[in-house]
């Protein structure tokens, strides 16, 4: 298993946060390149949450990460714990 790292594309990444509305913490992102559909990147906005961002990386995984939101829609009401809803899914 491969350790997260800082993205040699940090800035690239903090913008595309940004443009979802996330205002990240640019010193805490970091990456885990193993996963073959989508990359992750892990890291703390300023206001102290943590996120996780999901980028695909072909876009034949768009539709399976839509149905994911959908899911999450879904079931997130009933969870004690936040959770992303599909409406922060975009394909940028």
């Amino acid at each position: 298993m491969s350790a997260a790292q800082t993205p040699d594309d940090l800035d690239r990444l903090l913008a595309l946060a940004s443009a979802h509305g996330l205002d990240l913490e640019g010193p805490s992102l970091r990456t885990e390149e193993m996963g073959l559909d989508f990359r992750v990147a892990i890291a703390r906005a300023h206001d102290g949450l943590h996120w996780v961002m999901r980028i695909p990386r072909r876009t034949d995984v768009l539709s399976r990460a839509d149905v994911e939101g959908k899911v999450l829609d879904l079931v997130a009401p009933s969870w004690t714990w936040r959770c992303p809803t599909g409406g922060s899914a975009a394909p940028s």
